[in-house]
């Protein structure tokens, strides 16, 4: 199966936090993982603000450094901004958000995501069904319904 998966999943996939090891199991089950281009960004920054907070090493930067490239397919911003704008506007989603929801629509793929709010901003939107809250129980490896 192939997703979209945005930084609060890849996030827990570096970081162990709770949702950690399904984030993981994620993207071991899938054929293909996909995010936009943005994505190194935004886990890069979350990353280097929890190492000034103490909360990561320079090895686990490093390891994000050297592996999350090879992790998931690359969507370029120029394929989707349009698109993430206008889903933005319409749900006041941060365009930051809606990029990945953009490539899931563009895909026609799930999206992944561990981030309530956009759950939540999407919720009783015509984009409410690509979206797949990133499962707590641990039990399935599954991203929620």
């Amino acid at each position: 199966m192939t997703v979209v998966v945005d930084a609060s999943v890849l996030v827990k996939v570096f970081v162990d936090e709770p949702g950690s090891d399904i984030a993981r199991d994620v993207l071991e089950r899938s054929e293909v993982a996909i995010a936009p281009a943005h994505v190194f960004g935004e886990v890069g920054e979350v990353l280097a603000r929890r190492f000034g907070a103490g909360e990561v090493s320079r090895a686990q930067l490093d390891l994000v450094v050297a592996v999350l490239p090879g992790m998931i397919a690359v969507v370029s911003l120029e394929e989707i901004l349009g698109l993430a704008i206008d889903i933005a506007v319409a749900t006041k989603a941060s365009v930051y958000d809606t990029l990945y929801v953009a490539t899931a629509v563009r895909r026609n793929v799930p999206l992944v995501t561990a981030d309530q709010r956009l759950v939540d901003r999407l919720g009783g939107t015509i984009w409410a069904n690509l979206v797949r809250p990133l499962g707590q129980s641990g039990k399935t490896g599954e991203p929620a319904p």
